[in-house]
């Protein structure tokens, strides 16, 4: 199994919040691509990476990232140089970002992995420490023996006042995605799933992502950035199942760094 990590984006909300904050404490932080902020006295991604090696079923991590970034993950991945490989998809702006699930595609097509299954990873979360890699692949591979075509997505209880803010996802009685819902308000679902992008997918469901993006071709870019809209494509064609996890940090903006910082100083 082989892992890729999203990590094309500017950051520029979270630029923003440090321009804004009157301390001045996190100006050093600017020059930084959200991946690798410092967390617990490391890099975010060094977080997962430890995850990773100590996995018997992992057996490359590659990254995709923009021009602005790609000289930064290459000397942090030289801690790693047999076992990450980055990418450059070349952009140089927010404004001509490939979007997420685009810079799927560029990462699974650059890489040569469509036939493998993948972990997808959004390089600006992290999950809580008591999240067990290993059986989240047990129960993708369990599920795979009946469905070989299936995809296992992670999600997490939100509060009722916080689904307006996630992609929220219903299921059947076997865990299988029946909806998808993109930042309903509370009385649209009982569903409290929200559903970070840490999928892994299948070769089956890795062909969608092409499927997709050619079905949006001439979509503005909202609709193509946001992984939710490729699950809510996926789903439709391909069964998808949930893993529970207890929770996430989405390093977005300043107040939600802050947070995953206090976690890891204090776990």
């Amino acid at each position: 199994m082989k892992v890729v990590i999203l990590a094309g984006g500017f950051g520029t909300r979270l630029a923003r919040d440090i321009r804004n904050d009157a301390s001045g404490k996190y100006k050093e932080l600017l020059h930084l691509p959200k991946s690798l902020l410092p967390i617990g006295q490391k890099p975010l991604l060094s977080h997962w990476m430890k995850l990773f090696q100590e996995s018997d079923d992992i057996e490359h991590v590659y990254i995709e990232t923009n021009d602005c970034f790609y000289d930064q993950f290459m000397k942090w991945s030289q801690e790693w140089p047999d076992f990450i490989s980055v990418v450059n998809d070349k952009t140089s702006t927010n404004k001509s970002r490939l979007g997420a699930v685009a810079a799927l595609d560029f990462a699974v097509s650059s890489f040569g992995v469509e036939q493998s299954d993948l972990i997808i990873v959004a390089g600006d979360t992290l999950f809580y420490s008591d999240f067990d890699l290993s059986k989240m692949i047990d129960q993708f591979r369990k599920l795979k023996l009946e469905n070989p075509t299936c995809s296992l997505v992670t999600v997490y209880d939100c509060a009722k006042d916080d689904v307006v803010k996630h992609g929220i996802l219903e299921t059947n009685s076997q865990n299988r995605v029946t909806m998808f819902l993109e930042k309903p308000q509370p009385d649209e679902t009982q569903s409290r799933s929200a559903c970070p992008c840490f999928y892994i997918l299948s070769p089956a469901a890795l062909k969608e992502v092409s499927i997709f993006l050619e079905d949006k071709k001439n979509s503005p870019l909202t609709e193509k950035d946001a992984t939710g809209n490729f699950l809510n494509h996926l789903y439709k064609r391909l069964p998808v199942f949930t893993y529970k996890i207890s929770g996430r940090f989405d390093v977005g903006g300043l107040s939600s760094y802050l947070e995953c910082v206090t976690y890891f100083d204090e776990s």
